[in-house]
């Protein structure tokens, strides 16, 4: 493609041939190269709230649409009655030509009509087009308008500025890529939070965490605040019982695959917690009997044994 740019602008330049093709047009063409970056767009998480946007757009315009068509006729509907009511003042030639023309320029054919409700309607009530009406006809003109205003800007336009924000949510709830984007980046912000811990909490750095270390960790009081955020409430008399429960192969140390697998099983309800360390400790027991049986060289007897993976009903 960029070869036959050249070809043809230097043709085109020194008036060699004449093809009859347009060389700007074939420049053109080297525009369609940008769809190969499409691809790496969408997978750009920066662009995430601009592909939010263009897709609650495309989602709402059918909402949008109807909400432009109905303003659009409310504003004509009121506009054309004004223009009805106003068209015997305006014809009429008792009253003075400048005071007949000044109202004529805002109100006298339909589209000085439209224009004029749409300055009324979004942009000021304090127009010239109703300071016309209240000066020569009438100052109720003015309380007309303070109506429509109040109806059109505060009743009308709050529903649909409500419908089309409840049309966006809705369109980003069901965009599942976004979604999927957002929970991963929890879960990758969630294990970097819990690197940092571990790392504060093994003083050693031998890379794992003994009862000592967790016990030391619990008593600074920054460390509530870092629980806090972790969704856990533990101090430093429970060191012992958060140790059994993030030690699940009960070897006396905690290496950062169990204290994150741990953790994440504790986040919730007290319930839940209560619940894991029953798991831990029956897991616990079973290795025991494993051990000691494999020791004595006996064989477990069937109705004694716990399989790991039975699930509980509490």
């Amino acid at each position: 493609m960029d070869a036959a740019t050249v070809a043809l602008g230097t043709v085109d330049t020194f008036k060699l041939l004449n093809l009859g093709i347009n060389p700007t047009m074939v420049r053109l063409l080297r525009l369609s190269k940008l769809t190969r970056y499409m691809k790496l767009l969408k997978t750009a998480t920066w662009l995430d709230v601009l592909r939010l946007i263009i897709k609650s757009i495309i989602g709402s315009f059918s909402t949008v649409f109807w909400s432009l068509l109905l303003l659009f006729a409310v504003q004509g509907l009121v506009g054309m009655l004004l223009g009805q009511i106003l068209l015997d003042f305006m014809n009429d030639e008792t009253i003075s030509k400048a005071t007949r023309k000044d109202v004529y320029k805002h109100w006298g054919t339909l589209p000085r009509i439209l224009c004029t409700m749409f300055e009324i309607t979004f942009v000021s009530a304090n127009t010239p087009s109703i300071r016309a009406l209240m000066d020569g006809i009438d100052v109720g003109w003015g309380t007309f308008f303070m109506i429509y205003r109040l109806c059109i800007n505060f009743v009308l336009l709050s529903v649909i500025r409500g419908v089309i924000v409840k049309q966006t949510f809705k369109v980003a709830e069901q965009d599942k890529e976004c979604q999927l984007r957002k929970t991963l980046k929890a879960n990758s912000d969630y294990r970097q939070k819990l690197r940092k811990v571990f790392f504060n909490v093994d003083s050693s750095g031998d890379g794992t965490i003994q009862v000592e270390e967790l016990r030391n960790f619990l008593l600074d009081p920054n460390a509530q605040q870092v629980l806090k955020a972790l969704d856990l409430d533990y101090h430093a008399g429970d060191a012992n019982e958060l140790f059994d429960r993030l030690n699940s192969d009960g070897d006396g140390g905690i290496d950062f695959q169990e204290m994150m697998m741990g953790l994440h099983k504790l986040k919730g309800a007290a319930k839940s917690s209560d619940v894991q360390l029953v798991l831990t400790r029956l897991d616990h027991v079973h290795k025991a009997i494993v051990q000691a049986l494999a020791e004595n060289k006996a064989t477990i007897p069937t109705a004694l044994a716990v399989r790991p993976n039975t699930k509980l009903k509490l």
